[in-house]
């Protein structure tokens, strides 16, 4: 016998029992292996939660995968990923919910190791006013069955402890709820999520912070190239909005800067008041800019009621510009200072590429 062989070969012992490998094990295996290379790839949030949807449900078994967002500017939670139906997309997709509507299915009588599973009939969604969906088809005769109108939602939590988020699933391909065991990988799965979202909005308010301070720099930079004050509160006007529009940007809030030229109001006739000259050594340069606004009052190029329509056509627009010039005395004005800037980096771009090192080879 084949066997018998074998044991004398190692000294008389039995052979080791080899378990099958389990699939599900395997699985979700692999969906931590995927999450968990999402922590040291991506680092933009929404293709972070995408991933992750698709990962839950092709490695763990489901057809339909949810994650919503919880949004700590209005203390609610937006669905930000959907994997599933065309339907499901178009049910859930950027739907919202309050804190108030997700506390009572976070309930302690429906907690199951770290998720929880709402059964059929064990919630009366009449009174819940988010979107639902639900899809058309029978149940099995099981008892351990799934039914369309079961949810089971596992919290992400920063490391801190509070929710970053709420991953829902439905439809397992099996047709069955899902076990212990089953509920214990997803936990796992979304704990790992979690710390990938938790990487990615870390790295999103960093970049944000640079960026703002960027942006500060370059606006205190520019107070000492004027000495006009409208032109000093421009600069300010412009720096803010700029830092305020890519905080915004992510949650859909659009800022837009308007830079307006010379209108026919009443901004230099009546409506303005002057201060009594102190200083006369700033007559030589302020005379001819107060007499050319004088001059000019009441025959500027620019008409009131179309800068109007201009802005409100710019809110209206899908995708409103952060900057926008109003007149062509503006657009003149702008272009020549970026036509100076350009000529200015080239005159000394052999002076700017001089500071670069050796390639390859260490300087200093």
């Amino acid at each position: 016998m084949r066997a018998g062989s074998t044991d004398s070969a190692r000294g008389g012992r039995p052979d080791p029992v080899v378990a099958p490998p389990d699939p599900s094990a395997i699985a979700r295996l692999r969906a931590l292996l995927d999450v968990t290379r999402l922590v040291r790839a991506e680092t933009d949030p929404n293709t972070i939660l995408e991933a992750i949807a698709d990962s839950i449900a092709t490695s763990l078994g489901f057809a339909t995968v949810v994650i919503n967002t919880y949004r700590p500017a209005w203390n609610d939670f937006q669905v930000t990923a959907v994997f599933g139906s065309d339907e499901a997309r178009r049910t859930l997709l950027g739907d919202t919910l309050p804190w108030e509507g997700w506390e009572p299915l976070l309930d302690d009588r429906f907690a199951l190791g770290g998720a929880y599973m709402i059964p059929h009939g064990a919630f009366d969604w009449e009174d819940d006013v988010g979107a639902r969906y639900i899809p058309d088809w029978e149940p099995s005769a099981s008892p351990d069955a799934w039914h369309p109108d079961d949810e089971l939602f596992v919290p992400m939590r920063h490391t801190d402890g509070h929710l970053l988020g709420i991953i829902s699933v439905g439809e397992p391909r099996s047709g069955l709820r899902p076990s212990a065991h089953d509920v214990a990988g997803l936990v796992a799965v979304a704990e790992h999520a979690a710390l990938a979202l938790q990487s990615a909005q870390e790295a999103a308010a960093a970049a944000f912070h640079r960026a703002a301070l960027r942006q500060l720099l370059q606006v205190s930079s520019r107070l000492t190239e004027t000495l006009s004050a409208g032109a000093i509160l421009q600069s300010v006007c412009e720096g803010i909005s700029e830092a305020l529009g890519k905080e915004v940007e992510p949650l859909g809030i659009a800022v837009t800067a308007v830079a307006p030229g010379s209108f026919r109001t009443d901004w230099a006739g009546r409506s303005m008041v002057r201060a009594p000259r102190s200083i006369s050594d700033y007559d030589t340069i302020f005379n001819p800019i107060r007499q050319a606004r004088e001059e000019k009052s009441g025959k500027q190029l620019g008409d009131p009621s179309k800068a109007a329509r201009a802005i409100l056509g710019a809110i209206a627009a899908d995708h409103p510009p952060r900057h926008l010039l109003l007149g062509s005395d503006a657009l003149g004005l702008v272009r020549d200072k970026l036509s100076a800037l350009n000529a200015e980096i080239d005159a000394w771009e052999a002076t700017t590429v001089s500071t670069d090192g050796c390639a390859g080879r260490d300087s200093w």
